[in-house]
């Protein structure tokens, strides 16, 4: 364990929409826009415009960190 807070999270959180997302995308196999109408029946509920993930070229990602966390410390 890098820190004794890891035993307490355990795993990130996430929304209960990420995962109806997750749970559409892996039903339809395939990687699309999130259906609010994916209950409601039929196919049209279901099927969404797909996510070009090949055309994503750069993904922002961005980094914080405490330098003064008593908790779980830099070292």
């Amino acid at each position: 364990m890098w820190c004794d807070q890891e035993i307490v999270w355990n795993e990130d959180p996430f929304s209960a929409k990420t995962l109806q997302h997750f749970l559409q995308n892996g039903i339809e196999g395939r990687f699309q826009e999130f259906a609010n109408e994916y209950t409601s029946g039929g196919k049209g509920g279901r099927i969404t415009a797909d996510i070009p993930i090949n055309e994503i070229k750069k993904t922002p990602i961005a980094v914080f960190y405490g330098d003064a966390d008593k908790v779980c410390p830099l070292d």
